[in-house]
């Protein structure tokens, strides 16, 4: 799905950035080891516990959790 969103993006002129973009798991198996995910260039997003977007906090869990620190 990756390679996907990167094709549109490379489309437009616009690339995924790996410093600014993460993976979360949310779901009944978010406890679960999840394999790498790679850009087509071979840049690693990393796997998160949380992420922060326009001040929202979305945590992994087996539910969505939304909340603010």
């Amino acid at each position: 799905m990756l390679w996907l969103r990167e094709q549109e993006l490379n489309s437009i002129d616009m690339v995924i950035n790996a410093k600014k973009s993460c993976c979360i798991r949310v779901g009944r198996r978010q406890d679960k080891s999840c394999s790498n995910i790679s850009t087509t260039d071979g840049r690693q997003l990393s796997w998160v516990n949380e992420i922060r977007y326009l001040g929202v906090v979305i945590v992994r869990s087996a539910v969505v959790k939304v909340g603010g620190h």
